[in-house]
């Protein structure tokens, strides 16, 4: 199931960028099927229109397929999608020293909490 709605999951999970740039947007993208997504600093726009085409308001933390955006007043500000059974992926930084990660979800939702943002949830759309 999880081949099926995040296609290069296991491809992407742990591994390092060539260089600085990819940030957590991208990353998600990429995980969903979105070619090349994993090479590119993201920005906030292309994230939303990808988010807006491609998921729906909604999700649980323990479903797979979850995206979660943490958001401020300026929009999202960082991403992550469930894999399922309590476990999340994402890429905590731009720098190339920064991998992608995979940890239990509330481990993931305390180490991206900051002072004015909100987690929203969406739902993938298969």
């Amino acid at each position: 199931m999880a081949a099926v709605a995040l296609p290069r999951a296991r491809e992407l999970a742990g591994t390092f960028p060539r260089a600085s740039g990819p940030n957590c947007f991208g990353t998600v993208m990429a995980v969903a099927g979105v070619a090349g997504a994993e090479r590119v600093w993201m920005m906030r726009e292309p994230f939303g229109e990808w988010l807006t085409t491609c998921a729906e308001p909604g999700g649980n933390d323990a479903d797979l397929g979850t995206v979660l955006v943490w958001r401020s007043s300026d929009g999202p500000d960082r991403a992550a999608v469930t894999l399922g059974d309590g476990w999340a992926l994402h890429k905590p930084s731009q720098g190339w020293m920064s991998p992608v990660k995979v940890l239990p979800v509330d481990q993931l939702k305390l180490r991206c909490r900051a002072s004015g943002q909100r987690l929203s949830r969406y739902r993938l759309l298969r």
